[in-house]
């Protein structure tokens, strides 16, 4: 699976705002909401606030990937965003600057999931300047 085959053009921003995870999680479903308009922002949102308390998808190289499982959805969706001051994501690493969203459809294929987060997180070595 090829990540970027899913990524969408109109569900990626260079300029996030928020310092704090659920104002970022939130400015994320407004960015997400804009390829998705059948899908409320607030459903968006809720659904990766839900997964977030599952436990922080946060990860090295200031990488986080908020992601959720949309009913609604028939296919990967996936978005990416950068913070340039970092967000505190309530995690042991460091504040995460490089987001990347994913949305599984209905019946997700778990191991698709999992190898296409795998690739964005070590491709070729995602890291941000200045994040260690």
């Amino acid at each position: 699976m090829d990540i970027i085959q899913f990524l969408k053009q109109d569900a990626c921003s260079v300029s996030l705002s928020s310092r704090h995870k659920k104002e970022c999680v939130r400015e994320l479903a407004q960015i997400l909401s804009r390829v998705l308009p059948d899908i409320p922002a607030e459903n968006l949102n809720a659904a990766f606030m839900e997964r977030e308390e599952q436990g922080s998808t946060a990860f090295e190289n200031g990488v986080a990937i908020p992601h959720a499982r949309i009913k609604e959805l028939d296919s990967f969706y996936v978005g990416i965003a950068l913070s340039r001051k970092g967000v505190d994501f309530q995690s042991m690493t460091a504040n995460a600057r490089i987001f990347s969203f994913l949305w599984s459809v209905r019946q997700p294929n778990r191991m698709s999931f999992s190898a296409c987060s795998r690739r964005f997180l070590w491709w070729p070595k995602t890291q941000v300047p200045g994040v260690t």
